[in-house]
């Protein structure tokens, strides 16, 4: 049987394998995508939200403005040819809990490089049915929510419409990796593998030697009728709007923890903030979990392994991976199809006393020769 061919072979169908391959699309890349539909992976608990202003002391996010550029051209472009709208322009209100909070935010609100990020202070009487009468609360400027799971899933199958997509989980013992050749099963690769698999990377035989944490986050999906909450909110957790009665609210923060099931004390304790500060009664429809891979120094990591420039991969995006997969995609797509150089705090090379060195051939499975 003669092999089908394709220029790419994508892995994983998250936010980061799906961003590259609708940028080697508008491209004119062939490549192929592969993934397991039923496979976890962080984006499916995630809230979708981007926020350019983080941290205690209210700082402009890594490359804010980068970041912010490419999400817009991103999703303009997309959303131009579907006709259907995934990113929104959403309020967002961030507490601050202290005199040093306030005095933070009134220093930045001075800055120039914040005038179009850092906004009024509040009180709460600007939320209906929540209430959290004590707090002021900080105005974020240009702040969006992507609608994560319907992009997902169109994406996908605009994917499988196009015969880009296929249904698999992909394993390296089934990779022939020879200096000439790259196939996979009866697909034979001409030019590379990007690996965007999230924190699968850690079994990665070509990229398991990266220093990537599991970074797990748990979060609550609510019906709340009599809350009516137009803005996305701050306060030890957040409180984000979905669209008609529903609401995200999280999320944990838990460190090397991997498991995907949903942690009973931190529900009881979201239970109990949502119990505190919402005057409407509310039912939980749903529990979330997912696990985030975050390199060493919390930015994403790029390109090709020292050792084989076909094998490349595509990961650590952390909590930040709607703001960051668009500008990530962009500059792999550059490296792909221009040879334009990876900047140096995204590269695979930073992290060069990290590398284990490629494994030679094992019973002719998955492993160079």
């Amino acid at each position: 049987m003669a092999c089908e061919k394709t220029d790419f072979l994508i892995v994983g169908g998250g936010l980061a394998g799906l961003s590259l391959a609708v940028e080697l699309e508008s491209r004119a890349v062939e490549f192929r995508i592969v993934d397991a539909p039923d496979w976890p992976g962080a984006c499916q608990a995630c809230a979708g939200v981007v926020n350019p202003v983080t941290g205690m002391r209210h700082v402009l996010s890594w490359k804010s403005e980068q970041l912010l550029e490419a999400l817009l051209t991103f999703f303009k472009r997309w959303e131009g040819r579907t006709g259907k709208q995934y990113l929104r322009s959403v309020p967002l209100f961030t507490s601050l809990q202290s005199v040093f909070d306030e005095n933070q935010w009134m220093l930045r609100s001075g800055d120039p490089v914040y005038q179009d990020y850092i906004g009024r202070t509040v009180r709460t009487g600007l939320f209906e049915n929540c209430s959290m009468e004590d707090q002021r609360f900080g105005q974020v400027h240009r702040a969006f929510r992507l609608d994560v799971s319907t992009w997902l899933k169109d994406v996908r199958e605009w994917l499988r419409l196009q015969s880009r997509w296929v249904d698999d989980k992909f394993s390296a013992d089934e990779l022939i990796c020879t200096p000439n050749t790259l196939q996979w099963k009866d697909m034979r690769i001409e030019k590379g593998i990007a690996f965007a698999e999230g924190i699968r990377v850690l079994e990665n035989p070509y990229f398991g030697w990266l220093p990537m944490n599991p970074l797990k986050g748990d979060a609550l999906v609510i019906s709340c009728p009599g809350l009516h909450l137009q803005a996305m909110i701050k306060s030890g957790h957040a409180l984000v709007p979905l669209g008609g009665e529903q609401y995200w609210c999280g999320s944990s923060f838990v460190l090397g923890d991997r498991s995907q099931h949903p942690d009973p004390e931190f529900m009881m304790k979201i239970d109990a903030w949502l119990k505190e500060h919402l005057k409407s009664p509310f039912e939980i429809l749903e529990q979330k979990t997912g696990v985030r891979p975050a390199s060493r120094d919390r930015r994403p990591v790029l390109g090709p392994h020292p050792g084989d420039s076909r094998l490349l991969v595509f990961n650590g995006l952390g909590t930040k991976g709607v703001s960051l997969a668009p500008y990530c995609a962009r500059t792999l797509a550059d490296f792909l199809t221009t040879g334009t150089p990876i900047p140096h705090s995204m590269s695979v090379g930073r992290f060069d006393r990290w590398i284990v060195p490629l494994p030679h051939q094992n019973q002719g499975t998955g492993k160079l020769s």
